[in-house]
């Protein structure tokens, strides 16, 4: 396969579900994650590859992006919250923590 790997879009599959806050998404991030690796196992062994193999990769990769990106959008626009939450402490001045 060119482009990204199986074993890439694995991760990059699994580090998006972890990222989310939403069950559904994580779930489905898993799941391809899982097909990802068995795609890998597959592949690797035969000689040919599958035909459509990229195609169906690019597709669900460009599924869950669209999704994720949905979901920042709503986290980070609508709801307001702060891209990078560094936990704050009570050493750090008021003016620094607003």
């Amino acid at each position: 396969m060119r482009g990204l790997s199986c074993l890439q879009r694995q991760c990059i599959s699994i580090a998006i579900g972890l990222s989310s806050r939403n069950l559904a998404l994580f779930g489905l991030c898993i799941l391809s994650g899982l097909l990802f690796s068995a795609a890998f196992g597959f592949l690797s062994t035969t000689p040919h590859g599958l035909h459509n193999a990229n195609i169906g990769a690019y597709i669900a990769i460009a599924i869950i992006m669209f999704v994720h990106g949905i979901e920042r959008y709503n986290r980070h626009v609508i709801d307001q919250a702060p891209f990078l939450e560094f936990h704050m402490n009570a050493s750090v001045p008021p003016a620094v923590q607003s």
